[in-house]
């Protein structure tokens, strides 16, 4: 899907993880609703998820085996 919407940054978990995480999340799931992959299967809002989140985040979902829905619940 073409467009012109600027990618969120990586997470961050900064002085704060857990606020960090709410702002993050609440990016995460405006951007995939900019973008109209709200509705997509949970395997290319994973996808997204593991693309833009960082490789801190990524190196930590990586272990798990929860589904994003659980993880973020998009």
């Amino acid at each position: 899907m073409a467009n012109n919407l600027p990618t969120i940054p990586a997470f961050e978990p900064g002085t704060n993880p857990s606020e960090s995480w709410r702002h993050w999340k609440e990016d995460l799931e405006d951007y995939l609703e900019a973008l109209r992959y709200s509705e997509e299967s949970e395997k290319t809002k994973t996808a997204l998820f593991r693309h833009l989140c960082g490789e801190e985040l990524k190196n930590s979902y990586e272990p798990l085996t929860l589904s994003l829905t659980m993880v973020v619940r998009v």
